[in-house]
C-alpha cells in the first residue's frame, strides 16, 4: 500500500471506569475479531491514551474503501450482536469514522500512534510537504490523511444527533510516546491554522495486530 489509497475504520470513545473491564473484554473477545475477520480487511489493533480523551482508539486498514462500504460491512453494522448492543450505547465522547486513507503504510506496524485532526481547508497532498519534517523525528515510522466518507461514518448512538465535523485525520506512526508527541507538533506547524491535536495512544497488541492477510 506504498502510496496507494486504502480503506480505514477510525473509532475512538471514552468509557466510564464502571464499565472498562466489560468493554475491553468485549472489544477483544468479540468486536476486534470479528470486524478484522470480514473481506478485505488487513488488519486491526487497538491502543490507548496514557492522557488524552478519547481514552481509546481501534484502527481497522483494509485493501481499499469497499471493505467497508459492501452489503457484508453494511449487515454487521445494522444487525449488531447482543454484546454489542450493550457496550455501544455505553462508549462516551465517540468518533467513528470511515476514510480513504492516502499516504504510505509499508513498514510494520509503530507501537505509538498521533492522531491531528486537520482543518477542513487541508489536502491529502499536504502530506508531501509535512512528510520531510515527519522523517526527521528520531522514532518515525510511516503516516497517512484519512478523508473521511460521511455515507460510511454512521454515528455510534452518543454521537446520533449532535454536529460532526469531517476533518481529514493525519495519523502518525512512531516507535516511541515521545517521537509521536513530536510528530504532533510538528503537524500542527506544517498544517494550514485550525488543525488540531487529538490524541497519542499506544498500541494495546503488545507489538502485533490482529493479523489477517
Amino acid at each position: 500500500m506504498n502510496g496507494s489509497p486504502f480503506g480505514l475504520l477510525f473509532v475512538a470513545s471514552d468509557i466510564d471506569a464502571a464499565h472498562e473491564i466489560e468493554f475491553n473484554r468485549w472489544y477483544d473477545e468479540e468486536h476486534l475479531p470479528d470486524r478484522a475477520s470480514m473481506p478485505g480487511v488487513i488488519k486491526a489493533t487497538r491502543f490507548k491514551s496514557p492522557s488524552d480523551s478519547p481514552k481509546y482508539l481501534a484502527l481497522y486498514w483494509a485493501e481499499g474503501i469497499n471493505a467497508f462500504d459492501c452489503p457484508e460491512y453494511a449487515q454487521a453494522f445494522k444487525y449488531q450482536s447482543v454484546w454489542s448492543k450493550k457496550i455501544l450505547p455505553l462508549m462516551q465522547n465517540p468518533t467513528r469514522r470511515i476514510g480513504e486513507a492516502v499516504g504510505h503504510m509499508d513498514q510494520p506496524e509503530g507501537e505509538w500512534v498521533a492522531v491531528v485532526a486537520a482543518a477542513d481547508a487541508t489536502e491529502p497532498d499536504a502530506l508531501k510537504t509535512l512528510q520531510p519534517a515527519l522523517t526527521q523525528i528520531p522514532g518515525y515510522v510511516q503516516s497517512y490523511f484519512v478523508s473521511s466518507i460521511p455515507s460510511l461514518s454512521l454515528p455510534l448512538p452518543q454521537e446520533a444527533g449532535k454536529p460532526r465535523q469531517m476533518n481529514p485525520l493525519l495519523i502518525v506512526e512512531c516507535s516511541s510516546e515521545s517521537a509521536a508527541r513530536q510528530a504532533v507538533k510538528s503537524s500542527l506547524v506544517h498544517l494550514p491554522a485550525g488543525s488540531l491535536h487529538f490524541g497519542v495512544y499506544q498500541s494495546l497488541n503488545k507489538g502485533s495486530a490482529v493479523e489477517v492477510r
